[in-house]
């Protein structure tokens, strides 16, 4: 597949970089001179400095053989005139970066800009609360994925004894949910992943991961002890429009809501905005103590900065946690330091460069894998693969598929049209099935070719 990238910048490198693992044919296009020597010195692909609006530099890109293009300028408007290009040279895949809100391809109350060639909007400030809401929706999550639209909940839970699947065999905590769909798809134990039979046992100490559809979110979450009423305030601090977007999407949730701008200007625009929601609007530095004091940071539940400096971002998280919050969430863009920043303190991290090469990976290769989600400090991960046509599986048994390779692999949920199958050993795959997956990340390769192939 031949992939054109505009825009060499964090997300561009990291793209570039994860598609060539894929052996695609990749090249990017930025002005900056320098930033095309630096990614050249990294990777063995091509790189063109130059205007991508240019006709003629798209010309030297190869744009008439491209396959995709993704726009990831911090321009909108570039970006969507890049795509406008690309459509005219007959690309099929035209992946636009937008950071406002007025455009769409949906057709609904918003400019749509699908006639001017783009055919895939990525949204980085959305997918960053989206990946913030799921802890919230799920109090005491340690790991959160959404899939098939987020209809289907992957949770990382660390299991207590007063729980009552604690010292269970899967089995039996299967039974115990009655009518509300759960799978324990992993265990983890002393730092070691464990893809689970019905006759393993979960002990106090392990962490679990489960999956289930959004519908049984209050049953599930009462059988690890939680409840979403456990939530009664969250602290924001931010002066992006992510703040002030969480902070609309949090209130639908949370009673207590305070949203802290250190930006004069901008807590105005946060006031205005959030005028009719259950929010707090105030202006401070949650990077200063007194400010944390002042919130009674001690008696708040979820602390949550998602400013613009990225080391305030984890400065102020850690002040927080010191200062007596129960959980911190931190945005950041470093993603070779989210390890770090979890063993310091940090409760969960929120990375869009994750989460957009994430989507874009979707995009690309939708037909043969959407979607997937590394757990954290193992080495296991869990997919969403379609079974395509002359895969090995298709009209065979879960329990045929899988005898050979006990503990290599779970298939966690089956998605068949608009059914959910929380899968059986009798249950048959068929072609076109949607199946997350979860497995040991050195075998996620061989396991798609299984239903892929």
């Amino acid at each position: 597949m031949n992939i054109l990238i505009i825009g060499a910048g964090s997300i561009g490198s990291s793209l570039a970089e994860e598609l060539s693992r894929e052996d695609d044919n990749v090249v990017v296009i930025d002005t900056d001179e320098k930033l095309c020597e630096n990614l050249n010195e990294k990777m063995d692909l091509l790189t063109i400095p130059g205007d991508a609006t240019s006709p003629a530099v798209l010309e030297i890109a190869g744009i008439r053989k491209t396959d995709v293009v993704i726009a990831l300028t911090s321009s909108d408007e570039v970006n969507i005139l890049v795509c406008g290009l690309a459509r005219h040279y007959g690309v099929s895949k035209r992946i636009a970066r937008l950071h406002s809100n007025e455009y769409s391809i949906a057709g609904d109350e918003r400019a749509d800009i699908s006639s001017l060639g783009v055919s895939h909007i990525l949204r980085p400030d959305k997918s960053a609360v989206e990946g913030i809401i799921q802890y919230l929706e799920t109090p005491g999550a340690t790991d959160a994925a959404n899939f098939h639209g987020g209809k289907i909940l992957m949770r990382g839970f660390i299991i207590h004894p007063n729980m009552s699947i604690a010292d269970k065999k899967i089995a039996d905590i299967r039974k115990q949910t009655g009518a509300h769909l759960m799978l324990v798809v992993a265990i983890i134990r002393e730092g070691r992943a464990i893809i689970p039979s019905g006759n393993d046992v979960v002990h106090a100490g392990d962490k679990i991961l489960a999956l289930f559809p959004r519908s049984s979110i209050e049953a599930c979450l009462e059988l690890f002890s939680k409840s979403r009423e456990d939530i009664k305030k969250v602290v924001i601090s931010g002066d992006t429009n992510i703040a002030i977007e969480l902070a609309s999407a949090a209130s639908r949730m949370v009673d207590n809501i305070v949203l802290v701008d250190p930006d004069p200007e901008h807590v105005s625009t946060a006031a205005d905005h959030l005028m009719l929601k259950n929010v707090e609007v105030l202006q401070g530095d949650c990077t200063h103590v007194d400010m944390l004091h002042e919130l009674y940071i001690d008696n708040t539940d979820y602390f949550i900065s998602v400013s613009k400096d990225m080391e305030n971002n984890v400065m102020a998280s850690l002040l927080a946690k010191a200062e007596g919050a129960s959980r911190v969430i931190a945005l950041t863009d470093q993603i070779r330091y989210i390890k770090l920043f979890h063993s310091i303190g940090i409760s969960h991290v929120i990375c869009p460069r994750i989460s957009m090469a994430q989507e874009i990976m979707e995009v690309i290769y939708r037909g043969r894998i959407w979607k997937s989600m590394r757990i954290r400090n193992v080495d296991i991960e869990a997919v969403r693969i379609i079974v395509s046509e002359g895969s090995p599986v298709i009209h065979k048994s879960i329990q045929d598929i899988t005898k050979k390779r006990k503990h290599e692999f779970i298939i966690g949920i089956i998605i068949r049209g608009d059914d959910m199958i929380m899968p059986q050993g009798e249950t048959i795959i068929e072609l076109g099935d949607e199946v997350i997956v979860i497995t040991d990340s050195k075998m996620v390769s061989s396991i798609i070719n299984i239903f892929t192939k």
